[in-house]
C-alpha cells in the first residue's frame, strides 16, 4: 500500500545559497495566504501537534464552512492523519509535517488564524530537554501575532505546571484567559487521563 502523501516543511528546504556579503540572510521565507492552501477564503483553525488526526478529522467533518490545518512533527503520525483525511474525503483539512514553531513564525500571515488548538503537548520533563517545550522560543508571541483579533487559542494539558507556564507566556504576549467556550475534545490521551483519574487542565486565550 502506498503511503499517503504529506506536505513537509523544514528549514533546509528553504535555505538559500550563501552570499558573499555577511549582511545577506541565510534563509528567505515568504508567508503563504490561506487561499493558496485551501483554494478559498474560509476561516482557518490550526491544530499544533495533530497526532493521528482524530480532532482534525472530526472538526473538519462537522464544520464544512471552516478549514482545518494540522501541524505534526512526527512523520508516521502526520501520515496517519493524512490517511484519515483522505479516507473521510475531506476537502477542508490539510496536514503539514513540520516544526510547528517554524511554520507559525515564518509562513503564516499576521492575523490570519481564527483559532489555534493545542492539546496535551509533550512536557519534556528532563532539564536538558526543556528547550523543546512548546512554549520555548517565543511561540506565544507568534500565536498572538498570527491570531485574528476575535480569534481564540484553546489549550489542554494534564500537567498543571505546563498550564501555568503557558498562561504566563500568553499574558506576556498580550493575551488573556477567557471563559471556556466548550470542553476540550476527548482525545485518546484525554480518555487515558480520565480512565486513571488524572486531572485535565484547560484554558482559552484571546486578545485583550
Amino acid at each position: 500500500m502506498t503511503a499517503p502523501r504529506i506536505r513537509v516543511f523544514r528549514d533546509e528546504l528553504v535555505e538559500q545559497p550563501r552570499r558573499a556579503s555577511t549582511d545577506e540572510p541565510r534563509f528567505v521565507f515568504q508567508t503563504v495566504p490561506w487561499h493558496a492552501v485551501f483554494g478559498n477564503d474560509r476561516p482557518v483553525e490550526v491544530e499544533i501537534g495533530c497526532g493521528r488526526g482524530a480532532f482534525l478529522v472530526a472538526s473538519a467533518a462537522s464544520n464544512p464552512g471552516r478549514n482545518f490545518f494540522g501541524l505534526e512533527c512526527a512523520t508516521r503520525l502526520a501520515g496517519t492523519a493524512q490517511a484519515a483525511i483522505e479516507k473521510a474525503r475531506l476537502t477542508n483539512a490539510r496536514v503539514l509535517h513540520c516544526d510547528a514553531r517554524c511554520v507559525i513564525r515564518h509562513l503564516i500571515q499576521p492575523r490570519a488564524v481564527a483559532a489555534y488548538h493545542l492539546y496535551f503537548p509533550d512536557p519534556w520533563w528532563k532539564r536538558r530537554h526543556h528547550k523543546r517545550r512548546i512554549y520555548a522560543g517565543g511561540l506565544a508571541a507568534d500565536l498572538a501575532r498570527t491570531l485574528k483579533p476575535a480569534g481564540r487559542i484553546h489549550f489542554a494539558t494534564d500537567v498543571a505546571e505546563l498550564l501555568a507556564a503557558m498562561t504566563q507566556r500568553f499574558i506576556e504576549a498580550g493575551l488573556q484567559s477567557t471563559p471556556l467556550p466548550h470542553a476540550a475534545p476527548l482525545t485518546r490521551f484525554a480518555q487515558r487521563c480520565i480512565d486513571v483519574g488524572r486531572p485535565v487542565y484547560q484554558a482559552t486565550f484571546a486578545h485583550q
